[in-house]
């Protein structure tokens, strides 16, 4: 099993990325970078100035977006 990708691979992860790119915003991009930098949620909402209930709704509002592209997607 070959590990490179193809080329159609590659182009295609490439409009996903433009996509999330394109759907995520605000308070949305901190909390994803904060999460995928090992943040626990209590320092995320410390950093980026949301109560646990605003954190919790850009949680929902990330969920519903990333849902949608990949309904959208299939």
């Amino acid at each position: 099993q070959s590990t490179s990708d193809t080329p159609e691979e590659i182009l295609l992860a490439k409009q996903t990325i433009e996509e999330i790119d394109r759907a995520i915003e605000g308070n949305e991009v901190m909390v994803i970078m904060a999460q995928l930098d090992g943040y626990s949620p209590q320092q995320i909402q410390e950093t980026v100035g949301l109560t646990p209930t605003q954190y919790a709704s850009t949680l929902r509002a990330i969920r519903r977006k990333l849902d949608k592209l990949a309904i959208e997607g299939s």
